[in-house]
Parts: C-alpha cells; sequence; structure tokens
C-alpha cells in the first residue's frame, strides 16, 4: 500500500514538475517592446493636428539607442488590420497593406516627437507602429501607451481634438525598449525562482503525506 501511494506521489510531483518546467519555457517568450509615448489629443478628426511626443519618466538614457539612429517611421493601422496583420506574418510588420504612414520620429536630447494630421481615416481606434531598425527584432513595435497601462490609442471620430494639457503623465507599467533585446532576462529569473519554489513546496508536502498516509 505505501509503494502503491509511494509511486502515486512520484507520478504526481512528475507532473507538477513538468508543468513548472513548460511555465518557465513559457515565460522565456520575449514579449514585444514598446516605446512610451503621449498625444497632444487621444481623439480627432481627419484634418486635426496631433502631436506625439515620447515618455522617459525621468530615465533620460532609456531612449538613447533609438535617439542615436536616424528618424524613424511611424505608422497608423486600424484594429482590423492589426489583428491580420498578426495572423498573417505572426508579429509586427511594418509599410504593408491596411497602415497608413504618417512621418518620421525625430529625436533631440533623447526626446522624440512628430507633429502629423489625422489623414482621411474610417472613425474607429488606431494603433502606432514604429520601425527602429537599428539591429533590433522584429524592427517594428507596436507604440505603447504613457498613461495608463496598453497600446498608444487615436480615436478618428467627429469629435475635434483636444488642447494639450498641462497635467504631468502617470507612470506606465509598460516595458522600457532596447534595440538589444527584447525580453526581460530578471523578470524571467523571478518567475523562475518562483515556480521552482512552488515545486519543491509541493514535493515536500507530498512527502509528508506519503510518511503519514
Amino acid at each position: 500500500m505505501i509503494l502503491t501511494r509511494g509511486r502515486r506521489a512520484a507520478r504526481r510531483f512528475a507532473g507538477s514538475l513538468s508543468l513548472a518546467v513548460l511555465l518557465v519555457i513559457a515565460l522565456a517568450v520575449p514579449a514585444y517592446a514598446a516605446i512610451l509615448a503621449t498625444l497632444s489629443s487621444p481623439y480627432g478628426r481627419p484634418g486635426d493636428e496631433i502631436v506625439l511626443t515620447t515618455s522617459d519618466f525621468g530615465n533620460h538614457n532609456a531612449y538613447s539607442d533609438l535617439a542615436s539612429n536616424a528618424p524613424q517611421p511611424m505608422y497608423l493601422i486600424g484594429l482590423a488590420d492589426y489583428d491580420r496583420m498578426l495572423a498573417q506574418y505572426g508579429q509586427h510588420t511594418c509599410g504593408i497593406r491596411g497602415q497608413t504612414r504618417l512621418g518620421l520620429l525625430k529625436w533631440k536630447d533623447d526626446v522624440g516627437s512628430l507633429t502629423f494630421t489625422i489623414p482621411d481615416l474610417a472613425k474607429g481606434d488606431y494603433f502606432f507602429l514604429i520601425d527602429v531598425d537599428g539591429g533590433a527584432y522584429p524592427s517594428c513595435w507596436r507604440m505603447g501607451g504613457a498613461v495608463g497601462n496598453g497600446a498608444l490609442t487615436l480615436t478618428v471620430g467627429d469629435q475635434a481634438a483636444s488642447r494639450p494639457s498641462a497635467e504631468p503623465p502617470q507612470v506606465s507599467s509598460s516595458p522600457r525598449p532596447t534595440t538589444s533585446g527584447v525580453g526581460s532576462i530578471p523578470t524571467l529569473v523571478l518567475f523562475g525562482v518562483v515556480t521552482l519554489t512552488l515545486v519543491v513546496l509541493l514535493g515536500l508536502a507530498l512527502f509528508g503525506r506519503l510518511r503519514h498516509p
């Protein structure tokens, strides 16, 4: 009876260990990098002028690699076209059909900015894509919103663009960009340690049950 319970416990532990390994592997997949930015207005009509400005929240070296390169092309893409792009290419891809080029993101003192006029687009929400090039892979990134979480989004509709606000932006938890890599090694190590700790605790619990059936 004890031997049978021991085998069952060993199988359960092996299954838990396999699950933990798969979790660590899944966490190792890098997420898309993001350049954080704000808009002078998150909405507007075709023909309205919008100013996009990158945000580094005091970390003045956050975009130093990007600022040292040539100005980067920027694009608008609707949500439906965005989903089709991911389905077809499996990653962000700049300059393809369904995107509207806005101009070049230009840098001064590690701050990037782009002033553009909203094109004649259908009403709806649009994401911003930027072709960073410079050795990054993939070289096409989606811009992150500096206020709150998620992607930087422009809503095109009947409401006129608002004037820039004097209020400072809130800190976002969106990932910081680098041109050398997209994944976060410290985050991976942290999740790996937590996962392995849970596996060890599970093993000790099963061992205790085996000793005291």
